[in-house]
């Protein structure tokens, strides 16, 4: 688990340079998800990093086996690596706290999933078509 954060991370970074434009919908064997115009998508394996063209917002979407672990744990171990606020329950189920990177920008997390797997994403900055990307989410 500890090695996927490590990659998600770099790949999250990765994701806000210039990769591969995919607009509409993005399907991979855990998830789909629609791409707006104007966004630029990278897929890497498990996880979908995303960032506006304008770089105003970025978000990742990360899905993952939980290996046994409760969501709960899951985001309390990501909110503790990433140095994070303690998770909160929404009353939808998921979990999210808020983290700031070294120069101090602030990013939202969720950590939503099932016994058998969690899904991880991170919003960073303000877009108007975040909202309808959360809301495209499909997880198989």
């Amino acid at each position: 688990m500890f090695k996927k954060l490590s990659i998600f991370l770099a790949l999250f970074v990765i994701c806000l340079m210039p990769g591969t434009v995919l607009a509409g919908d993005v399907v991979f064997p855990k998830l789909k998800i629609s791409v707006p115009d104007g966004w630029t998508a990278t897929l890497d394996g498990d996880t979908l990093g995303m960032v506006a063209n304008d770089k105003s917002a970025s978000m990742s979407v990360t899905v993952d086996k939980t290996d046994g672990a409760s969501l709960k744990d899951l985001a309390s171990e990501f909110s503790k690596q990433l140095k994070g606020t303690k998770p909160t329950r929404d009353k939808s189920g998921y979990y999210e706290f808020t983290f700031k990177s070294s120069k101090g920008i602030e990013s939202n997390a969720m950590v939503t999933g099932d016994k058998k797997e969690y899904v991880f994403i991170v919003v960073t900055g303000k877009h108007a078509q975040i909202k309808d990307i959360l809301l495209s989410i499909d997880i198989k």
